[in-house]
């Protein structure tokens, strides 16, 4: 295999490859709270944070990947997510003031195990944050932040206004699963001041694209200029010559290293980490690793780094 070089990222106009905090590294601390990013950011230094937005009933925007709140102790709610009425599981089901400074997120826990609700500590570092909140908080940090499917067109408008106004000079990049979410986002982004144009992600739709266009020869690339491309690593979906397409058409490359995927095989067990997995992902140019294990990542990026600079 032909390695690409490394580079200077396209829009986050940084040195490749870049570590990514998958919601701040859930099976490190616990997920999506500043805790977990303070800890990402400030001892682990990744160079990224990857973020997801739910709306809670009263169209507030809240970092949770959820949809469900099964690892959260709320305030007023049974401890064990099974015995939470209907439309008390999740965080849609909520209003803002239903959760702020009243839910608080558990340690994280083997797949095979259940977090005990009721011992989590009422600490303001594991509370359940709004968007603005986070990104108030950590002023410039570049962000990799994705449109949930409980977005609606209002939701849209709400979330560009709030990034707007906490972006400053940092890079933002905004992901959604759903096209439809990011075509409206991009139309209403096309010469809107002071935002102007946000590089995204493709959708789940756009990806089968990518892949299509990697294997098939009459299927046309799309113009990746200001937009890159997010997906799970297996070879067949992010192999090197559909990094290197993603590449020649001006886009990024960005593979999550998580045990999200319903896929056997689309996705890497992280509690399998090794040099060897970690340097096949890399060898194929990839820009950036999306982890649930930052700092189980971190050094195996140092490691690949530095091996890299002695073979030039």
């Amino acid at each position: 295999m032909i390695r690409l070089p490394r580079r200077i990222d396209p829009f986050y106009a940084l040195p490749t490859p870049m570590l990514f905090a998958h919601r701040g590294g859930p099976l490190e601390e616990p997920e999506s709270t500043i805790r977990a990013f303070r800890y990402s950011w400030e001892t682990v230094g990744v160079d990224v944070f990857e973020l997801d937005v739910q709306v809670t009933r009263d169209d507030r925007l809240v970092v949770w990947h959820g949809p469900d709140l099964d690892n959260v102790r709320i305030e007023g709610v049974p401890d064990d997510p099974v015995k939470r009425p209907p439309g008390r599981r999740l965080v849609t089901d909520f209003a803002w003031d239903e959760l702020a400074d009243r839910a608080w997120v558990a340690d994280p826990v083997g797949a095979a195990a259940a977090a005990n609700l009721a011992t989590v500590p009422a600490e303001p570092e594991r509370r359940l944050v709004l968007l603005e909140t986070l990104l108030e908080g950590f002023p410039d940090t570049p962000m990799n932040v994705e449109m949930k499917e409980s977005f609606r067109e209002p939701h849209i408008h709400a979330f560009l206004d709030t990034i707007d106004a906490h972006r400053g000079d940092r890079p933002i990049v905004v992901t959604s699963a759903v096209e439809e979410l990011l075509t409206r986002f991009r139309a209403l982004t096309s010469g809107r001041s002071p935002s102007g144009r946000y590089p995204t992600s493709v959708s789940l739709r756009g990806n089968v694209r990518i892949l299509a266009a990697t294997w098939l020869p009459f299927v046309r690339m799309p113009d990746m200029r200001e937009q890159s491309f997010q997906t799970t690593w297996a070879g067949w979906v992010s192999s090197a010559r559909a990094v290197r397409k993603v590449r020649e058409a001006g886009g990024a490359t960005y593979v999550f290293l998580t045990e999200f995927s319903p896929i056997p095989g689309l996705d890497e067990d992280p509690a399998t980490l090794s040099d060897e997995r970690v340097f096949r992902i890399l060898d194929r140019g990839v820009d950036g690793i999306m982890t649930d294990r930052p700092g189980a990542v971190k050094p195996i990026i140092e490691r690949w780094t530095a091996n890299a600079a002695r073979s030039l």
